[in-house]
């Protein structure tokens, strides 16, 4: 009985904690689409601020020059969240 039991504890909980690649490839996902939205010249970008997995948000901020002429390279940032069951990315820029 009490295999029974634990048998349908471990059935019932997630099957493996994500591995460090598979966040690698998530932070790689998440980087590419968020330089790509934000279309800032000389992109950088920060680290991955994860939210829960109730919002599957990945936050991050990248920074660079803005790329139209008018602008004359001035320097810009911007606040992406990228979803990562979708890969939607919204981009805004950040106030100071």
């Amino acid at each position: 009985m009490r295999l029974a039991a634990a048998v349908l504890v471990a059935i019932a909980l997630p099957a493996a904690a994500s591995t460090p690649a598979s966040y690698a490839a998530l932070d790689k996902r998440s980087a590419a689409a968020c330089v790509t939205a934000a279309g800032l010249k000389r992109s950088k970008i920060g680290p991955a601020v994860r939210f829960s997995d109730t919002l599957l948000i990945d936050a991050r901020v990248v920074t660079g020059t803005w790329p139209q002429k008018h602008m004359k390279g001035a320097s810009a940032t911007m606040l992406c969240l990228y979803n990562r069951k979708t890969g939607v990315v919204e981009v805004q820029e950040a106030a100071r």
